[in-house]
């Protein structure tokens, strides 16, 4: 009997390559002349722009010869690839046609100058091999730029319309530096550096500004006049879309340069963004488990697949770079369900719940990173506190700042100067700025404060589906069905304010500039020094309301200055857990839990967390305790014993008003190394880098700060009512700065309820039903000083949305957080999670049955307490309760187009000398 051989033949597929190019004269990139308002080149139907999409195939096997393919069709798209888009036979401004029997796109329209347009080509041919027909996506940006003929005029010498694809990038960072060139000339001459002068301008949002060294994406040196090169080069792996202008001037060769440009028609605009290739399609690749038998149902046989990515005619490789790629399991009866992330998927048929009756569909849903969603953020997969993935770059959180801002008349608001990222002391073109105040006589009423200078657009702490999302844009956006919303550009206190004459504060005093500071017990005046401001505390939500909107001509309204909304609070923290990739910011090894009792002490942690250490004599050892605990000895001779939290203050603040920026400031300001001592306005500081993060020298204020106090020979009691000596008494306070935020470093308690409500209703139990209601408009917040009613409604119950409720019954950690509050809903996880820990406990009692109070609402934390975090929630008493522990906040609503919202000082303003 004949034996049947098996020949196993190798056919190895084509080589494809290609790319838009233009048949005959003419340019993608035109040019406008202003003095004659005419295009060169000029596109009609005359004369239009003929465009088509070469195919070139080159086989690996020589059997086909290498060359250009023939094109079946070329279907055009305007701006995206979508049906919608698609040009019509029709379209007056193109035709779709051929010549010489190739298919061609006639443009037979200019370019308007600022227009620009993607033009996108499918290119379909039949592939000589298999017989199959592909096709191939190109595209190609159309623009007009202006061009000058009179004697001088400024020419882009690179394109101005970029796009980076990442996909076509290799792992050297050199590889996203884009190059973008200017030339200034005259006539027909173009002229050297000694004659010429650039200046290179950022569009930020609605504000055009000078280009700085502060701008984490410049590669460029700066002149050393603080110009710069007519070439700048930029790094596109930090930005999704950047805009940019250079300006020009000329100067005689032995002339000094001119401080700015003088000629506004010397102006090229250049776009730059990161784009990835048109998105076709996702689709599952089985690798094992592709065919279910009866006998593998229940069992835990392995299923695995990979998810092949389509994108510009080409499968992209390493998907997981360029889009967050999520599994879902989809069942009969069309319930689905998250199973996983990434790349590759691994699950059993048990696992899945594969049945006779229920067939499991598996498939991929693919988001991209970067690109022309234009959104950025985390997305979180149960209460772990790293994200299952991110979106984006974070060009959004390194848009927040600190700017020195003032009003006058209590009405207009002018931003006088952004400050540098690392050091308050300076404006972000490196002039001095006058953030230290040394007396009376010199206070101008001025406030640095922090946040967006744009509208910005968030989805915040929302739940969706079985993901929680923070996510960002610059225009309004939607993810998986839930829209977003927009912050209108707002600026907050960036840490706890003082008052002065009646007023929050938000500056550096260096003199006792209002009320504030305690000193504590046994003679401790450390923290209460008599030439330095504290922030105020002994306030509710009621007198953080009046010292909040003092600042208004009109103080029954809450425009410009209102109370600190927790909802802004909470959109700057979520943008920094973005920037730096954790809920978990108030880890120990990260920026630490601030001045609170987070963390236990001992001899080889103490360098890095609050505490308080002491030794009896010089010969003992030292005994290291958190805040909360109570020393071996006794305050008075009957047996009084107190903790650390009441005994160096009272409870009262320990850190004066932005200290712990400007000590960092002082130190950027002297290139003082991490973890090095140094004396700062009579304080003993040390910082140290946080792990993950760029450092304080380089650029960005990112560090936990230790502050150091020693006493000596403290008169005590022992356990019989004898007085003793505590020989050494060292307190040590850890705080942080994130990004320039004071943002965990505890301390005491701030209100922060302004636009969100809670109203409990007193129930017998004790378990009051609390209602939450928001309200994300400034000027529409309530100044209503009611905190009780027996009967009838608050006045905002109407006013206000109902986010949503809860019941007052303890404390603990809560996850499904309200959207846009750090209200939980349901109680699971622990301080190193994706949660809010709140304390909802009752405090209001439980009579009359029915009555309504006015829940109060305080963050941050305080000393004794040992749960504090960026999202900790104390919500048990009246939003009237007054206490040591309880300081306020404020913000300051900015209209669109602020005066001088730029990087450099726009008012001439300098500081005063300060030691």
């Amino acid at each position: 009997m004949q034996q049947k051989r098996i020949v196993n033949i190798q056919v190895k597929p084509l080589n494809v390559s290609s790319g838009m190019k233009i048949i005959g004269e003419g340019s993608f990139q035109q040019k406008y002349s202003r003095d004659d308002n005419a295009f060169y080149p000029s596109y009609s139907a005359i004369l239009p722009l003929i465009v088509t999409v070469a195919v070139n195939l080159q086989d690996p096997d020589g059997v086909i010869a290498e060359g250009p393919a023939t094109l079946d069709r070329i279907d055009w798209y305007l701006g995206e690839y979508k049906p919608a888009n698609k040009i019509a036979e029709n379209n007056p401004n193109y035709e779709v046609t051929t010549v010489s029997g190739t298919p061609v796109l006639k443009v037979k329209r200019n370019t308007p100058v600022g227009e620009p347009f993607l033009l996108i080509g499918e290119a379909f041919y039949t592939n000589p091999k298999t017989g199959r027909q592909e096709s191939r996506i190109e595209q190609q940006l159309l623009s007009t730029i202006y061009y000058e003929a009179s004697l001088l005029s400024l020419m882009a010498g690179s394109p101005t319309e970029v796009i980076v694809d990442p996909t076509k990038i290799n792992d050297d960072p050199a590889n996203w530096q884009v190059q973008l060139k200017a030339i200034l000339k005259s006539g027909e001459i173009n002229l050297t550096d000694d004659n010429a002068v650039y200046w290179w301008y950022v569009k930020d949002g609605k504000y055009t500004r000078l280009v700085t060294t502060s701008d984490t994406w410049l590669v460029t040196t700066p002149n050393a006049d603080g110009t710069f090169p007519r070439t700048l080069i930029v790094d596109a792996s930090r930005f999704k879309n950047l805009k940019l202008e250079c300006r020009a001037a000329y100067k005689g060769a032995a002339d000094p340069a001119p401080a700015s440009p003088t000629n506004a028609a010397l102006l090229v605009q250049y776009n730059v963004r990161v784009d990835l290739p048109v998105f076709q399609n996702a689709r599952q690749i089985p690798i094992a488990g592709a065919y279910i038998t009866v006998k593998d149902i229940g069992t835990t046989k392995a299923i695995k697949s990979r998810c092949e990515i389509t994108a510009g005619g080409r499968i992209i490789e390493n998907p997981e770079k360029y889009y967050n790629i999520t599994w879902k399991a989809t069942n009969a009866d069309g319930t689905s369900s998250i199973i996983g992330y990434g790349e590759y998927i691994e699950t059993t048929v048990k696992a899945l719940g594969i049945t006779y009756t229920n067939p499991v569909v598996l498939e991929p849903s693919v988001m991209p990173k970067i690109g022309s969603w234009n959104v950025e953020g985390s997305v979180y997969n149960g209460i772990g506190a790293t994200p299952a993935f991110q979106f984006g770059v974070n060009q959004i959180a390194d848009k927040l700042g600190a700017y020195l801002v003032k009003c006058e008349d209590g009405v207009n608001v002018e931003i006088i100067g952004k400050l540098k990222n690392n050091n308050w002391m300076r404006f972000e073109d490196g002039t001095p700025a006058p953030t230290t105040v040394n007396s009376a006589a010199e206070d101008k009423g001025y406030n640095i404060m922090y946040g967006w200078t744009q509208t910005i657009h968030t989805i915040e702490n929302a739940k969706v589906g079985d993901e929680v999302v923070a996510l960002f844009g610059e225009e309004p956006f939607e993810y998986n069905g839930v829209q977003s919303v927009p912050i209108p550009p707002t600026l907050i206190c960036p840490g706890l304010p003082a008052v002065v004459d009646g007023k929050f504060r938000s500056m550096y005093f260096k003199y006792r500039a209002g009320d504030g500071g305690s000193n504590g017990l046994l003679g401790i005046t450390e923290f209460n020094k008599q030439d330095r401001t504290y922030p105020r505390t002994l306030l509710n939500q009621l007198t953080t309301n009046d010292f909040a909107i003092a600042h208004n001509a009109d103080p029954t309204k809450t425009i410009p200055f209102a109370p600190l909304m927790d909802w802004h609070l909470l959109n700057i923290t979520n943008a920094l857990m973005n920037k730096f990739g954790t809920v978990y910011l108030h880890d120990p090894n990260k920026f630490g839990g601030g001045i609170s009792s987070n963390v236990s002490v001992t001899s080889e942690n103490f360098l890095k967390v609050t505490n308080a250490a002491y030794r009896m004599g010089s010969a003992d050892s030292w005994v290291y305790q958190k805040l909360s605990e109570q020393p071996a000895f006794y305050v008075d001779a009957v047996g009084t014993k107190k903790n650390w939290n009441e005994l160096i203050s009272n409870q009262y603040p320990r850190m004066e008003c932005l200290e712990i920026q400007m000590a960092l400031s002082y130190a950027a300001e002297n290139n003082i190394q991490p973890d090095t001592s140094f004396t700062f306005n009579g304080g003993s500081y040390q910082y140290s880098n946080v792990p993950g993060t760029k450092t304080l020298l380089e650029g960005e204020m990112n560090a936990r700060l230790r502050k150091v106090v020693s006493l000596e020979n403290i008169n005590v009691f022992d356990a019989s009512g004898n007085p003793v000596v505590v020989k050494d008494i060292t307190i040590s306070l850890q705080t942080s700065a994130i990004y320039g935020m004071d943002l965990v470093s505890a301390d005491v308690f701030q209100y922060a309820g302004a636009g969100i409500e809670k109203v409990a209703t007193i129930q017998e139990d004790g378990r009051h039903l609390t209602k939450v209601f928001i309200c994300l408009d400034q000027p529409n917040l309530t100044l209503n000083k009611t905190v009780e009613k027996t009967s009838g409604d608050f006045d905002f119950e109407s006013a206000y949305d109902q986010a949503g409720a809860y019941t007052m019954s303890n404390n603990g950690y809560f996850t499904d957080l309200i959207r846009g509050t750090r209200v939980g809903t349901t109680k699971k996880g622990g301080l190193s999670d994706n949660t809010c820990y709140m304390d909802t406990g009752n405090g209001i009692g439980v009579s009359p049955i029915g009555k309504k109070v006015r829940i109060g609402h305080r963050v941050r934390g305080y000393g004794y307490w040992g749960v504090c975090s960026a999202r900790y929630l104390n919500a048990n008493y009246p939003l009237s309760l007054t206490n040591a522990i309880c300081a306020g906040g404020f913000q300051v609503r900015l209209p669109e187009g602020t005066s001088s919202a730029t990087a450099q000082n726009a008012s001439g303003e300098s500081a005063a000398v300060s030691e």
